[in-house]
């Protein structure tokens, strides 16, 4: 997976020392990285990747100010926000655009917040401050996947019988999904702690996903089977 990928390259490089070699699958190649990998050097990481394996002489990382473009996945930010109590100074993570998927970030700040580290997160620029330690929680839930029960609301959309879900109140960006499907058409109601889609006159719309890159293949499927009725 490239999201465990990712995040597992910024775990490795910010260990104090050690060798690693990271293996996977020629398809995962195609996913990028390139972009993580330079802001990890620019942090003094040690990171040999032409090809995989890739080779990590671990050691640390500086942290300091690194700059990325918004339009790279928000796995990226996280990844490095993730890991920066560990840094030798400050991170500052500027993001030079238009952010895509902030929501995502916005979700990894709170969860850093609920173990105990504080984030500044104003505008284009994420600040935390070296030398936090996260706490030990005894419990900690774990929200239900919004993005999996997204290609549940889109078979409900298309089906004559009302299909419900959970309901909860989430950072998630796909919780947000079922808004999409309401302005596609269909009947989308929320009952206390369910919420229930079905099929109703349906037509085509223009979204604005960047908050939900995750859900635009389920909505071109989706797309594909309506018809303007």
């Amino acid at each position: 997976a490239g999201t465990a990928l990712r995040f597992f390259i910024v775990l490795i490089a910010s260990l104090p020392y050690g060798n690693f070699s990271i293996d996977a699958s020629e398809q995962l190649l195609k996913r990028p990285l390139q972009i993580l990998i330079d802001a990890l050097e620019d942090m003094n990481a040690d990171i040999d990747f032409q090809s995989f394996p890739i080779n990590i002489k671990s050691k640390g990382l500086r942290g300091g100010k690194i700059v990325l473009p918004s339009s790279i996945s928000s796995q990226f930010v996280s990844a490095l926000m993730l890991c920066s109590p560990q840094y030798e100074e400050d991170l500052e993570i500027v993001l030079s655009g238009n952010i895509v998927s902030r929501k995502y970030i916005i979700l990894t700040q709170k969860i850093m917040n609920d173990f105990g580290i504080k984030i500044n997160f104003e505008n284009n620029i994420i600040h935390i401050a070296k030398g936090q330690k996260y706490k030990q929680l005894k419990e900690y839930f774990i929200e239900p996947d919004f993005s999996t029960a997204s290609y549940f609301w889109a078979l409900s959309a298309l089906s004559n019988k009302r299909i419900y879900t959970w309901n909860y109140i989430s950072n998630q960006p796909d919780k947000c999904f079922p808004e999409i499907l309401r302005k596609i058409g269909a009947e989308v109601k929320v009952d206390g702690n369910l919420i229930s889609i079905k099929r109703n006159k349906l037509n085509g719309i223009i979204a604005d996903m960047k908050d939900m890159p995750d859900q635009v293949p389920t909505l071109a499927v989706l797309a594909l089977l309506l018809k303007d009725e």
